[in-house]
């Protein structure tokens, strides 16, 4: 999954009689609930959701996947909302993991678990920005549903290794879904329950205020897909939504870590530096991500391609060696220290 993330996917010719339709709305700036301290009847999702987070509508009944290993004592906090849950994992794993996996849950707009979710404030069990769900639509039983689901929790490479596909990662799906041919073998497989019937909608909400809502219009096959080997054009797509994910995770980690030296940059251009300077920084051969990040780090603050500014180029030549990621990243630290107590950087 360290495959470079700045992919072309390019559209084959459409099979109109096969292709899955999808209908995707988005919607910017969903302001999350506060405590309602005082407040009755309290909102249980902010204003203008009530529709969307419906219980059952004629696409189906309201679920949710939970990721245990962001939202704390998740089994427990399940059995005490009193809603319908099951684990995506079984038996061993469960008994191991259970923690830490993710659980599908039949919601109920009425639930205090719904306006959790959608609440930001300092409670253990305020969850906003946990982004820790996703929801979906679909005309089936819960049992039904796990039993879908755990065909997909795990998907084979080409190279026989098993990974985890985490389609129950809100930024994950979104970005799958919304990078996925209509034809993808992958696609079809999280999709369908039956040959006939399958998922009707599938909503992600971002800590952000982004919510996209994906409708689906499944045609009747002859038979329900399979479970594909991860290849080709799906395995690039999961594969950016990856490395995208990590990408907004490394630009924010860096906003909250250098507040002052990055004030004032806004985020689509803060973005695209670190995009650039992680390019560099690989083509250098550096592979680990805490070095990369320290490395990105000090492109931020000492400027783009200040390897370029050691009037000696003993740095440069440095990032050019053959020496281990780690030998190479202490040299170029004792180097850069010299530079700044010069006055140079």
């Amino acid at each position: 999954m360290d495959d470079d993330f700045w992919l072309t996917l390019a559209n084959g010719p459409e099979d109109t009689a096969t292709a899955i339709a999808v209908q995707h709305e988005a919607e910017q700036g969903i302001t999350p609930l506060d405590r309602q301290f005082g407040k009755h009847p309290r909102r249980i999702v902010p204003e203008g959701l009530e529709m969307q987070f419906a219980p059952v509508t004629d696409q189906g009944q309201l679920f949710a996947i939970l990721d245990g290993a962001k939202i704390p004592d998740l089994p427990e906090l399940l059995e005490a909302s009193g809603l319908n849950h099951l684990c995506l994992f079984k038996g061993d794993a469960l008994d191991d993991y259970g923690a830490i996996a993710p659980w599908i849950v039949q919601m109920d707009r009425d639930s205090d678990l719904l306006r959790h979710l959608f609440t930001k404030d300092h409670g253990p069990h305020h969850l906003w920005d946990h982004e820790a769900a996703i929801y979906l639509r679909a005309p089936c039983n819960l049992d039904a549903l796990q039993r879908h689901f755990r065909r997909v929790v795990k998907l084979r490479r080409e190279d026989q290794s098993w990974i985890f596909f985490r389609f129950w990662d809100p930024k994950i799906l979104r970005r799958f879904l919304l990078l996925a041919d209509n034809r993808s073998p992958l696609l079809r497989a999280l999709l369908y329950l039956t040959e006939e019937q399958g998922l009707r909608e599938v909503i992600t909400v971002l800590k952000t205020g982004d919510l996209d809502r994906f409708a689906f219009t499944l045609p009747v096959l002859e038979a329900r897909p399979p479970v594909p080997r991860l290849e080709g054009r799906d395995y690039a797509i999961l594969t950016q939504a990856v490395s995208l994910e990590r990408l907004d995770e490394m630009v924010r980690a860096l906003q909250g870590d250098f507040p002052d030296e990055l004030q004032g940059q806004d985020y689509t251009t803060l973005h695209r530096k670190v995009s650039e300077a992680l390019i560099r920084m690989q083509s250098y051969g550096f592979r680990s991500g805490p070095l990369l990040y320290t490395l990105t780090a000090w492109e931020l603050i000492y400027g783009a391609g200040f390897e370029h500014r050691d009037p000696t180029g003993r740095l440069l030549q440095t990032f050019r060696s053959h020496l281990s990621e780690q030998r190479k990243f202490r040299r170029i630290e004792q180097r850069l220290t010299s530079l700044f107590k010069e006055g140079i950087l």
